[in-house]
């Protein structure tokens, strides 16, 4: 019930945050790491996947945790969107954007 009432709180004053004009990437980033902190601290699960070696200090575990995010999910997200450039570039490079819009906008020019 702990859990449940900390996490509130947290979803709670994070919306207001951002609700009241702070940037949400911090705010979020914040957030998260408080809660990541509290699994640690509480022990509510296991920090770490177990794909991940441990440090073998508690206090650095969401850190390492945070760190395998960003590399596996980064990672494939950078990877992801350059794919999709490369292929919206090449969509431009042989016209078929223009040939989509046309088709879109026929219906309207009635």
């Amino acid at each position: 019930m702990a859990s449940l009432l900390l996490v509130l709180i947290v979803v709670v004053i994070a919306a207001r945050m951002i609700l009241k004009g702070y940037k949400a990437e911090p705010t979020l980033l914040m957030s998260g790491t408080i809660l990541i902190f509290a699994t640690g601290l509480f022990g509510w699960g296991p920090m770490l996947p177990a794909s991940v070696t441990s440090t073998n200090f508690s206090g650095f575990e969401p850190f390492k945790y945070i760190q395998f995010l960003m590399g596996y999910r980064a990672g494939a997200l950078g990877l992801m969107i350059m794919a999709l450039v490369g292929f919206a570039d090449y969509m431009s490079h042989i016209g078929a954007n223009d040939v989509v819009v046309r088709l879109a906008t026929k219906p309207y020019s009635k």
